[in-house]
């Protein structure tokens, strides 16, 4: 029964997203200066499919042509168009066309006379005589065939797939595929021919590295994680992309150097400056304005340790921090983190002063799956409504993680699940035991409707959050009030103040034993440089151990303004609460920060 209300409350958040959207379509379609300058349309002669794809092809172009919003000049603006028009025709395989375009002086109109089409008559690969297997035969199954119109963009899709199927397949170093394309424009058939050049199949034999002075060759080949065995070239992309995500690299060229059957790799590479500083600022209604201020060393006594330390006061809280990772533990998958915590937090909920550290171990099992295991203490003196107590506490915490998102900061594909658990017990007093657990879920999809997210641009993104979480072991009064589930706020339901939608005792915020929070984000990009949101956010906190789903959740929404740079998105949002059981005052909350909100 639980279950059928929690899903009902997801279709209902879903639903009101959907009506926000649509508002804010109908709306933009009054929006001045939005849309095109000129009316176009196109009459392909008998021919009613073409006529379709080519008004497709011209709206998208009087939307995403930098030119051609740049010309108000209607004759300028159809001969623009005419000569667009004919590279498109040539490309999808119409060479005899005519093309007759008349205006009234608002209105372009464009009379297409297709011709007769080109067509695919033979398709052959020229290969070296030790390949045995005719390469010809996987191109049909890669999407270019004989029989088939000529066109463009299949020609180079085929192309591509080929050399891509051949790097797959084999372990040549540096192939080298050209084609050459006939065409007879009296019969306006083609022949499709490709030529590969290129030497037999080697074997990795070497890893070299040039250039570091402080990272040692081992730790470098961990990193790059190339086996001695067949060349592949995306091997060695791999390779390249995972020295620099490193973060102790600039650069890392890769060097091949082949003999008869065996290929030696160097990579020549410029360590970066290993220390930096930092200082960042933000805003949120809880903590006002938020300062920080860090210090790193990615190469710390060399070999990739990493030692920073953060400073961060706000309003509600003064932190300082610091952590030491040490990458490849005893395991080049393996990482061993320490981190030490002192901090002072005074809250509606609570007021604490707490010094805390941990040592845990990270264990990369794929590119996708990543646990954690360790052991943490913290001394915490809290005062709260419902207790005024020192408390010295032991835990073990341990996660696992699946991230197929491929970003931190601005994801647009994929999702990221987690799983937290974490028992406690009082060091002093060990009647009180109890877990944490928590679990979250975040979705990204891009997908191809309304005329956006082609292959190359993701320029639509769908995202939602679903977190939950419960706290077993103990009644809430004899749990620390900093270990509480607490919901409201930036990072939680946006909308309302920070932690406003948490269980209560006597008109007092006492925080909860569970919770549950789902939000959904429309994020789009209005240019290279700029983008928004709309998202509506939704949660609430429950004072027993399990989330009672026929609640009522709180609801707020709101709308964001996203200035992209090259590291991050920075992120403006405003959002008002929309709907809660509790009473709430109808004001906006402004919140300010450094990458996506979830």
């Amino acid at each position: 029964m639980a279950v059928k209300l929690f899903l009902k409350k997801i279709k209902q958040l879903r639903y009101a997203l959907m009506v926000t959207l649509m508002l804010c379509a109908f709306h933009a379609q009054a929006i001045p200066f939005i849309g095109e300058r000129y009316d176009v349309s196109i009459e392909a002669t008998d021919h009613p499919e073409l006529q379709k794809e080519l008004a497709s092809f011209i709206k998208k172009q009087q939307s995403s042509n930098e030119q051609l919003k740049q010309i108000d000049n209607i004759s300028q603006y159809q001969k623009l168009l005419s000569a667009i028009l004919q590279k498109k025709m040539k490309s999808i395989g119409y060479y005899d066309f005519g093309i007759s375009p008349t205006s009234d002086g608002s209105d372009i109109a464009f009379l297409i006379q297709p011709g007769q089409r080109a067509m695919i008559e033979s398709i052959k690969v020229k290969q070296p005589e030790f390949i045995f297997e005719d390469l010809s035969a996987p191109l049909a199954k890669l999407g270019l065939s004989v029989g088939e119109p000529l066109i463009a963009e299949n020609v180079l899709a085929g192309e591509q797939a080929l050399i891509d199927y051949i790097n797959k397949k084999y372990c040549f170093v540096k192939p080298q595929l050209d084609k050459t394309i006939t065409l007879d424009t009296f019969t306006k058939k083609a022949q499709i021919v490709f030529t590969l050049d290129t030497e037999s199949g080697k074997t990795i034999r070497n890893i070299n590295f040039e250039g570091n002075t402080s990272i040692d060759d081992e730790f470098l080949k961990n990193i790059a994680q190339v086996e001695k065995s067949c060349y592949k070239t995306r091997k060695i992309i791999r390779a390249q992309n995972y020295l620099l995500q490193s973060g102790l690299l600039t650069s890392a060229t890769p060097e091949l150097i082949t003999d008869e059957d065996s290929v030696d790799v160097t990579f020549h590479v410029n360590e970066r400056k290993h220390r930096t500083q930092s200082l960042g600022i933000g805003y949120s209604p809880e903590e006002q304005l938020r300062f920080s201020a860090g210090w790193e060393n990615r190469n710390w006594r060399g070999n990739g340790k990493k030692l920073t330390t953060d400073f961060q006061i706000s309003q509600i809280s003064t932190q300082l921090d610091g952590s030491l990772r040490v990458p490849q533990f005893k395991d080049p998958d393996l990482d061993l983190v320490f981190e030490a915590e002192v901090s002072e937090t005074k809250v509606e909920a609570f007021d604490s002063v707490s010094a805390a550290a941990s040592a845990v171990l990270e264990y990369q099992f794929n590119r996708n799956w990543l646990g954690s295991i360790g052991i943490a203490s913290e001394y915490s003196q809290v005062e709260s409504s419902t207790q005024d107590d020192i408390f010295r506490l032991l835990s073990f915490p341990a996660s696992i993680q699946r991230d197929t998102s491929r970003s931190l900061l601005d994801p647009v594909q994929g999702s990221i699940w987690s799983l937290s658990i974490e028992p406690f017990t009082d060091m002093v007093d060990k009647s009180i035991q109890f877990t944490q657990f928590a679990s979250s879920i975040r979705t990204y999809s891009s997908p191809e409707i309304w005329g956006l997210n082609d292959k190359e641009t993701k320029d639509l993104t769908i995202a939602t959050r679903v977190a939950l979480g419960t706290i077993t072991g103990e009644p809430l009064n004899s749990v620390p009030a900093d270990q509480r589930y607490y919901v409201g706020g930036g990072g939680s339901v946006r909308g309302f103040d920070y932690q406003s939608l948490s269980p209560r005792q006597d008109g007092e915020i006492a925080g909860g034993l569970s919770f549950v929070e789902i939000a959904a984000e429309l994020r789009f990009r209005l240019s290279q440089s700029w983008g928004g949101s709309l998202f509506v956010d939704s949660g609430a906190g429950f004072a027993e151990q399990t989330p009672d789903f026929s609640e009522q959740l709180s609801i707020g929404g709101g709308f964001g303004v996203r200035y992209i740079t090259s590291f991050a998105p920075i992120r403006i949002d405003l959002a008002w609460p929309l709907s809660s059981p509790y009473e709430f005052e109808n004001k906006v909350q402004l919140y300010v920060g450094l990458k996506q909100a979830f």
